[in-house]
């Protein structure tokens, strides 16, 4: 396996986890064939013209989807764009019509660049008040969503337990980069992102597994040299081993997380709307549990017009308003009952 091939891999698992967990592909022509032609790849990562159609697809949908996308899918759409652009200029350069690796080689500086941009504003956006604040942090909050039910405890029993994961968001993802700039550590670099990343990935899947994408331009050339002789050694032998280290093999655990990806984030969808579903008028969610301050929910969930909804939906944003934090400052139902009717008496 080439860094280009495991490049072109990864970048589309991280495209079909992106479109398939919720049956994203149903949203446009665009999305169903940027969902097709991932799968492609996946099966055949060499193969150039379907990895092209891929980068252009993945710039598609991105438009098609904006202005509602993440901050990652704006980051791999000027990536692929990059990419695309780097061809003829790799074709400029050689003189003739460039291979795989002369096309690596002309993109991977500027989405090393990327990476590091990346890490930079990721860490300069943590440096404020909240940031810091264990009762607000988005460190803890986010640990909370990834983590195992099991693992809440362990975020949530102290101050310090709280403190230790603000600090530790902030180390790593400071310490990620600073490592891959030097080729002593680049390897300790790529492990460790890979390790958080990992984590975070139990959630964030498809933003996870394009960072593993752009960690694979770090790895050293004679790294992939001794790997590829190891798996051709391996293969030689033949038998079991040699089979799972095969393409198809690859491909096939592919297609198997993209579907137990897919089937557990339906599973917990359905689970939210039978939740939604269940709960009486007027309240929104049980009275431990945030409300959603949108007048939309409102209606339905039993509010008999507009206006009241709208009313309901006012009284959650006054009091998301009198808290520090996005998360935290979400009101209660209890608490948004409470102001209704004292503005009624």
């Amino acid at each position: 396996m080439s860094p280009f091939v495991l490049f072109a891999y990864l970048w589309a698992f991280s495209g079909l986890l992106d479109i398939a967990p919720f049956d994203a592909w149903l949203v446009s022509p665009f999305h169903t064939l940027s969902a097709a032609s991932c799968a492609i790849v996946l099966l055949r990562p060499d193969w150039l013209p379907g990895f092209v159609a891929m980068l252009l697809l993945r710039i598609a949908t991105f438009a098609w989807d904006s202005p509602n996308t993440a901050n990652h899918q704006l980051l791999y759409a000027l990536a692929s764009a990059v990419v695309l652009c780097a061809y003829p200029l790799a074709k400029r350069r050689k003189g003739a019509r460039p291979t795989r690796e002369d096309w690596l080689e002309t993109f991977a500086p500027v989405l090393r660049v990327a990476l590091f941009c990346m890490y930079f504003f990721a860490v300069l956006h943590k440096l404020n008040r909240d940031y810091f604040d264990p009762t607000v942090s988005c460190a803890v909050h986010t640990f909370v969503g990834v983590a195992p039910a099991w693992m809440d405890a362990l975020a949530t029993s102290s101050r310090a337990s709280r403190i230790a994961l603000i600090a530790g968001s902030l180390l790593v993802e400071t310490a990620v980069p600073c490592l891959l700039a030097f080729g002593r550590t680049r390897r300790v670099g790529i492990a460790l992102g890979a390790l958080f990343h990992g984590f975070l990935g139990l959630r964030f899947y498809a933003f996870s597994t394009g960072l593993l994408a752009l960690y694979a331009l770090f790895v050293p050339i004679p790294v992939w040299e001794g790997v590829r002789a190891r798996i051709a050694q391996r293969r030689a032998r033949g038998g079991l081993v040699a089979a799972l280290l095969s393409q198809p093999a690859a491909s096939a655990v592919a297609v198997l997380l993209v579907i137990s990806v897919r089937n557990s984030t339906m599973v917990v969808i359905a689970a939210t709307k039978r939740t939604i579903g269940s709960v009486p008028r007027p309240v929104t969610c049980s009275p431990n549990q945030p409300s959603r301050p949108v007048a939309a929910t409102a209606l339905a969930t039993g509010q008999k017009n507009l206006p009241d909804a709208a009313q309901y939906a006012n009284a959650c944003g006054a009091l998301a308003t009198t808290k520090y934090g996005a998360q935290p400052s979400l009101p209660r139902a209890a608490e948004v009952e409470a102001l209704l009717s004292g503005q009624s008496a």
